[in-house]
C-alpha cells in the first residue's frame, strides 16, 4: 500500500494505523514532547505523529527558523505545536523548557 501520510513508508507492517487506507486508532487528545524535533529522525517523529493527531511539542537547540517552519507546517495541517529552546547539558535550559511547555499546554 502507498504511504498515505509522511513517514508511513518507514513504519513498515505498523499495525493497526490503517485499515483500507482510512485512518483508525488516531491519538486525538495525546500530547508527544519530543527533544531535537527540529530536524532528522526528531522532526521525523514529530510528523508522523502530528499526522496521527498528537499534539506535538518539540525541542530545538539553535535553529528557530527550523523549529518555526516545522510549527507551520503542523498548524497547516489543524494541529496544535509548539518548539521551544533546550540546551540538554543546561540545568537552567530545562527547566526553563518545562516552564514553557507548562505555559503552552495549560495557558492556550
Amino acid at each position: 500500500m502507498p504511504a498515505a501520510f509522511p513517514g508511513d513508508d518507514l513504519v513498515g507492517g505498523f499495525e493497526g494505523a490503517f485499515v483500507e487506507n482510512e485512518r483508525v486508532g488516531t491519538a486525538e487528545n495525546e500530547v508527544a514532547i519530543i527533544s531535537g524535533g527540529s530536524r532528522g529522525i526528531g522532526r521525523d517523529t514529530a510528523t508522523y505523529l502530528a499526522w496521527r493527531g498528537v499534539e506535538v511539542i518539540f525541542a530545538y537547540r539553535a535553529n528557530q527558523a527550523e523549529a518555526n517552519s516545522l510549527i507551520r507546517e503542523f498548524e497547516a495541517i489543524g494541529r496544535k505545536a509548539a518548539g521551544f529552546r533546550l540546551d540538554s547539558g543546561d540545568t537552567r535550559s530545562c527547566d526553563g523548557f518545562i516552564a514553557e511547555v507548562l505555559i503552552f499546554r495549560y495557558q492556550s
